[in-house]
């Protein structure tokens, strides 16, 4: 059966999207299809998973990823994204 997706929106604060910004400036955002996830459990025992998606005028990018375990060059983004999201 399909499960369904959740997705949440909403305006982001000047700071907000500076801090967002800033946890992943060193990352190439064409890279961010290519990083490895560090488990795939979702694929044999249906374990959450999650997937980062960012969007540009021109692009898209995706990782996804098992529970909290998003590849490490973007652990800071998704524990920010968290953060700014009041989940911690």
């Amino acid at each position: 059966s399909d499960k369904p997706t959740m997705n949440y929106g909403r305006k982001l604060e000047p700071e907000e999207w500076t801090r967002l910004i800033q946890s992943f400036e060193d990352v190439k955002l064409e890279d961010i299809p290519k990083l490895p996830s560090p488990s795939m459990k979702r694929a044999v025992d249906a374990a959450m998973h999650s997937t980062i998606t960012i969007q540009t005028k021109d692009n898209k990018y995706a990782h996804g990823y098992d529970d909290e375990d998003a590849h490490k060059v973007l652990q800071e983004l998704r524990r920010t994204i968290r953060e700014i999201g009041g989940s911690k």
